[in-house]
């Protein structure tokens, strides 16, 4: 009888074990993981140069023959850092959002309306970025839960991120990105995704005083005793003393150390930019390899410089010119010498 039961409790035993065999039981609060399809999704919030700095990246990408990504822009002109905090608190329709879907073979800008379609940017659509009139109308609750992005990019305002010590802008730079980043944390994790985090650091005025518009002088004149090299020592000092990139961020983009290092090489303001302060299609193109480089770990040296397509390049009026963008070999040399440079020296304002 002994025998009997002990074998009857052995196939219990054994039954029991094969139930637990199967799938793990999921946890009543276990987050469900997202599938990683392969695809890096990479969101960029911020203003006009963070535009400039994101707009030739897909391009750029797709000529390297990376083509398994996303590139979103959530765009507000001049867009201080608290002033996102108070467009997220207040989920306010306040920014434009564009798209750049190269993994689903899209060779262009996409812009959402505001019911969240999507429209083939028309040639003007670059001009449509820089303006802020209120009729695109797109929230940033939208662009952070549009993909599990893997990666968002954050910059501040040129003035608010150069005149931290005692200027009038905004005391609290550390309390609004940390804002931002448990927003955007935890709206991925309930998704079953962590994305990481990247800091941009913009470029300010041009040193050139005549291509300034006369609000841009008045900034400059009281904040900065006139002079753009005191704005850009600012940026620079805001970026390594108060923002620290390298220790709370995934990635640090210097964009604007790329830009001051060409100028430093000769190239002129004209050249540089198209207008008071936006950047020119060679340093779209420029920065555009700089962040490749920082984020795919390339090299410069290793990198093609191929052609732009004509669909992204434009003139100094925003017209497009209907050429691709092909740089000369004197040009490969700047851009090639300054990404290089920026990403060693990303704190050098090229005095």
């Amino acid at each position: 009888m002994k025998r009997i039961v002990s074998l009857i409790l052995c196939v219990i035993l054994t039954l029991s074990m094969l139930a637990g065999c199967g799938k793990p039981q999921k946890e009543e609060n276990e987050t469900p993981k997202v599938e990683d399809d392969g695809v890096m999704k990479i969101l960029l919030i911020g203003h006009s140069t963070g535009v400039d700095s994101a707009y030739m990246l897909p391009a750029v990408a797709k000529n390297e023959g990376v083509e398994n990504l996303v590139v979103g822009m959530l765009y507000h002109s001049g867009c201080r850092l608290a002033q996102h905090v108070e467009y997220l608190t207040g989920n306010a329709p306040q920014y434009a959002y564009y798209e750049f879907d190269v993994a689903s073979g899209q060779e262009e800008w996409l812009r959402a309306d505001k019911d969240g379609n999507f429209l083939v940017c028309e040639p003007t659509a670059p001009n449509d970025i820089y303006i802020d009139d209120g009729s695109i109308g797109q929230t940033m609750q939208f662009a952070i839960a549009r993909h599990d992005w893997d990666i968002v990019v954050m910059q501040g305002n040129c003035v608010e991120t150069a005149n931290q010590k005692d200027g009038p802008y905004t005391p609290n730079l550390e309390a609004d990105i940390k804002t931002i980043q448990d927003y955007v944390l935890a709206n991925d994790i309930e998704k079953g995704t962590t994305p990481k985090f990247a800091w941009n650091m913009i470029w300010g005025m041009p040193t050139d005083r005549g291509v300034l518009r006369e609000n841009d002088k008045t900034t400059l004149d009281t904040l900065f005793g006139g002079d753009a090299m005191n704005l850009r020592q600012g940026i620079a000092d805001t970026a390594r003393d108060i923002i620290k990139p390298e220790e709370n961020f995934s990635w640090f983009m210097p964009s604007a150390a790329a830009l001051w290092q060409a100028q430093k090489m000769g190239m002129t303001v004209q050249e540089l930019h198209r207008d008071y302060v936006h950047g020119s299609d060679f340093t779209r193109m420029m920065v555009g390899y700089l962040w490749y480089c920082v984020l795919f770990d390339k090299n410069i040296d290793d990198c093609t410089l191929a052609p732009i397509s004509s669909k992204l390049v434009f003139d100094a009026l925003m017209h497009n010119t209907g050429k691709d963008l092909e740089l000369t070999e004197e040009q490969k040399n700047v851009l090639r010498t300054c990404v290089k440079a920026a990403i060693q020296n990303p704190y050098d304002i090229c005095k």
